[in-house]
């Protein structure tokens, strides 16, 4: 099989790894996808001078294209591959930043102010140069497969993979789609919802790895936020002596004043929020807000990304008497401004949860959990809890404690049967379902969340990851 190894920014030494075994012990013809020259040093440094590796850079800027024909070569595309590429504008935060509308302290990143046609261009450019490569392949391999190489692959029915969160523990499966997931998992929870599946064994819920880890990092206080700061202005300074810094990007130290947002925006949410012992009432639902702009939201969810607007959904379908609780992620305190949290504390029904409390203690004191793409969806299946799902592609939507929606009238409707109908029945099947699925179909990699920056080879973790992988496929990986 003729395989290539997209490596990008994430995941530069764990894909080096992959490609190595695929064809170290699996026998298969391995090109590597390089971003840029530094991406290119690093495959080398790792792996010597003699694998093929093609440039993306090198191949974008040798692309020829007449701007006056431009709407017309994007109207090929969007014909071709069935997708618009004002959605994919969406997608990008570069791009479309103008599309992050609650996340207003998002320092100003320079190619958003681009003209309408050279931001087309650059999308035109690489769904030239992805096909080009593409083409030439059997299997892409990836750390986060965007739409524009999804829909090449499957142009060209070429297969992709990603290494996925299960969103349980530090387990992980390979998914085959654009949305992190896999039919395989997604089928196997229909079958065994279809037969009422249930098991006697007792389930513990583990928290997500990664996410606890991405948590831990973000904890607020006065001096973690002037480290932060200090590391940020050492960063850039280096980029500026090394001639690194990007003329497209972010203009230097621009993220340091969003930095100190995060305190203010700390103390303001400190002063107005809960903790679960405050609450009086059972009637609590629960919502964590998501981490923006960031592609588990508005790469994995195009249809609906608008966390305030699932908010005043579920304020106005709640009875009197309830509440709707959110909870702030710490990562996004420095890109919300203090207008967003102003004009939802004005929503009657609607609580702040205390940023240090936890997710844990706020599911089990809700009667119902929300979210669009977060992992607290996951963990409220565990906790025997129903969930309103506003994010089309999650896989929990395919559990009967479940409701995805899509408009008002249809999270009214879904509140309102939760509200009404308490299954411990339900919610057993729901749990045991998901959790045979996910344990089938996922391997255990502790230390995949730790190497996301990491350039140095992870030959054991790429063994398990790899052995997973052809068997799993193994129609594919002949």
């Amino acid at each position: 099989m003729k395989i290539a190894i997209v490596i990008n920014a994430e995941k530069k030494g764990f894909l080096c790894s992959v490609g190595d075994l695929l064809e170290s012990k699996y026998g298969h013809d391995i090109t590597y996808v390089a971003r840029d020259k530094n991406v290119e040093k690093i495959i080398q440094s790792n792996l010597g001078n003699n694998k093929k590796i093609i440039s993306l850079d090198k191949r974008k800027k040798i692309v020829e294209i007449n701007n006056d024909d431009i709407l017309e070569e994007a109207k090929f595309f969007e014909n071709r591959y069935n997708i618009l590429f004002s959605s994919l504008l969406a997608m990008d935060r570069g791009l479309g930043q103008g599309y992050f509308y609650n996340v207003q302290n998002v320092p100003h990143i320079r190619k958003s102010k681009w003209t309408y046609s050279k931001k087309i261009r650059s999308l035109v450019v690489n769904f030239r140069v992805y096909e080009e490569i593409i083409k030439d392949f059997d299997i892409v391999i990836v750390a986060n497969i965007g739409p524009i190489i999804y829909s090449v692959c499957s142009k060209n029915r070429c297969h992709n993979f990603t290494l996925s969160q299960t969103r349980f523990g530090d387990r992980y499966m390979w998914s085959n789609d654009r949305y992190m997931t896999s039919k395989q998992i997604r089928d196997n929870i229909d079958e065994l919802v279809i037969q009422k599946y249930k098991t006697s064994t007792k389930i513990v819920y583990q928290t997500d790895g990664g996410g606890e880890l991405n948590l831990s990092k973000a904890k607020v206080s006065f001096t973690r936020t002037f480290v932060r700061a200090y590391s940020v202005f050492i960063n850039e300074i280096k980029k500026i002596l090394l001639g690194n810094l990007s003329k497209d990007g972010y203009r230097p130290f621009a993220w340091i004043p969003t930095i100190f947002f995060s305190w203010v925006n700390y103390k303001y949410l400190d002063k107005i929020s809960i903790y679960p012992s405050d609450v009086s009432t059972s009637k609590v639902i629960y919502m964590t807000l998501h981490v923006e702009p960031e592609i588990s939201l508005f790469r994995y969810s195009p249809e609906f990304s608008n966390v305030y607007e699932a908010i005043v959904w579920l304020s106005k379908s709640l009875p009197a008497g309830t509440i709707l609780v959110i909870k702030e992620h710490p990562i996004s305190l420095a890109v919300r401004s203090m207008h967003f949290y102003k004009f939802l504390s004005k929503i009657p029904n609607v609580k702040f949860a205390h940023i240090d409390s936890l997710s844990y203690d706020w599911i089990q004191k809700s009667i119902l959990v929300s979210t669009i793409t977060g992992s607290v969806g996951t963990e409220a299946i565990y906790q025997n809890k129903p969930v309103v799902s506003f994010g089309r592609h999650q896989l929990i939507n395919h559990l009967p404690s479940v409701e995805y929606v899509s408009n008002y009238e249809e999270t009214k409707i879904a509140v309102k049967k939760f509200l009404e109908t308490k299954s411990e029945i339900l919610f057993n099947i729901s749990k045991s379902c998901l959790h045979e699925a996910i344990i089938s179909s996922s391997i255990e990699l502790p230390d995949f969340k730790k190497c996301n920056k990491s350039n140095k080879l992870e030959p054991d973790m790429a063994n398990i990851a790899c052995e997973n992988l052809v068997v799993t496929y193994a129609s594919i990986f002949k």
